[in-house]
């Protein structure tokens, strides 16, 4: 899906996003471009190896979209997640039954936990 496909009109002050921190809201991406998107790959592998790769497919979001963003009103499911996620945690897609389950139970999105949970949960996942 490129930026085209979702970018959607969004006030990034408006009410729907009052519980978000304004400094969270005046991030803008870092990835400009392909080669941004390609070292990034180069350095992640965030699909299990047994996963159909079809299934899931990165690009760079808009200039004014936010990590902590809803799709709205755009046609496909997306969600939009940072780097850092990926990076740091070492955590591939798509999610394992266990960690289905935690996101389900705490009804929350997978970036909506802070990264100390996400470590924590990587460490129970794996015991």
């Amino acid at each position: 899906m490129s930026n085209s496909d979702h970018s959607v009109d969004r006030k990034l002050d408006g009410p729907s996003y009052e519980w978000v921190d304004p400094r969270v809201l005046d991030i803008p991406t870092y990835f400009r471009g392909p080669n941004d998107l390609d070292k990034f790959l180069s350095k992640v592998s965030f699909l299990k190896l047994d996963s159909h790769s079809d299934a899931l497919m990165v690009d760079i979001y808009g200039y004014t979209d936010r990590v902590c963003h809803r799709r709205e009103n755009a046609p496909q499911d997306f969600f939009f997640t940072t780097s850092f996620f990926f990076l740091t945690y070492n955590v591939t897609l798509p999610f394992d039954e266990f960690t289905m389950g935690v996101l389900r139970i705490l009804n929350v999105a997978s970036t909506q936990l802070h990264p100390n949970s996400w470590a924590s949960l990587q460490v129970y996942r794996i015991m």
